[in-house]
């Protein structure tokens, strides 16, 4: 069974919507699951981690990401079922089994182009007891979208994710200036967490699925930024557009935007191939 999650509260309500819409439509799931941060969350839960729950900083750090993918993984579905968590802010366009054919790990992610240390405070080496260059100078992984084949590996993947979450130490972006390298920008939080466990279960990434797979995301000022070079395992199967209103205006501004992005990558193909 192909299983479908995904979160929001009220502010991305229209995305989440749309979001669900395509997954069924697109997706090819069989169940699609949307929970509500603000009101799904278990009271004990929330309870014993009101100090990072509080936190009005992605409604609490992003916290809630790996208590629903936890709570899906068990709740909804059997051994060997495939889990696809997708952030609100975008949706399928292909169908789920392109991504899953590919995977020869129970657990799916994909990097960015952006350095771990660049994105992960130095207080988090030191606590997941991976202080190592090769952890800190390879890509960091993607927690937008990801996706499990439940198995004893994945639950214990997401159950120490889960965790190492709840821990405010990890997940807080808090950190001592002094201890950061010169090119650091920020802790990528619940981010900055599933990137140092994937590499510690030792994930491989694949490509991204999305339309930054084909031509790229942004380089950011300040950060190191190297191009990820992957195998072209399938064709774009999600697009992300991260707005929290998608009514009519912003789904055509996007369609305009993607079919200038698409344009622009075929006519760089021609010129490439004529040299």
């Amino acid at each position: 069974m192909y299983v479908f999650i995904t979160a929001s509260n009220s502010l991305y309500r229209s995305s989440m919507d749309y979001n669900v819409l395509m997954a069924k439509k697109r997706g090819g799931f069989d169940k699609v699951l949307a929970y509500d941060f603000e009101t799904m969350i278990d009271t004990e839960f929330r309870k014993r981690n009101d100090t990072i729950l509080s936190i009005k900083q992605g409604a609490g750090l992003w916290l809630w990401k790996p208590y629903f993918i936890h709570k899906a993984l068990i709740e909804e579905c059997a051994e060997g079922d495939i889990l696809f968590y997708l952030d609100a802010a975008a949706f399928f366009i292909s169908d789920v089994r392109m991504i899953e054919k590919v995977m020869d790990d129970d657990i799916y992610a994909t990097c960015l182009p952006y350095i771990e240390a660049d994105w992960t405070k130095s207080e988090a080496f030191d606590i997941m007891d991976m202080d190592k260059e090769v952890y800190k100078n390879s890509f960091q992984y993607q927690a937008s979208f990801m996706a499990f084949r439940k198995s004893m590996r994945s639950i214990m993947f997401v159950e120490e994710w889960l965790n190492n979450c709840c821990n405010p130490d990890l997940i807080n972006p808090a950190q001592n200036i002094g201890k950061q390298i010169e090119t650091f920008q920020n802790h990528r939080m619940d981010q900055s967490c599933f990137s140092l466990l994937c590499k510690k279960y030792n994930v491989s990434p694949h490509k991204d699925p999305t339309q930054f797979g084909i031509w790229g995301y942004p380089e950011v000022r300040g950060a190191r930024y190297v191009g990820v070079k992957m195998k072209n395992e399938y064709p774009i199967v999600i697009v992300l557009h991260r707005l929290k209103d998608f009514g009519l205006r912003n789904k055509l501004r996007l369609v305009k935007r993607t079919m200038c992005l698409i344009s622009k990558n075929i006519i760089k193909n021609i010129r490439r191939k004529r040299c």
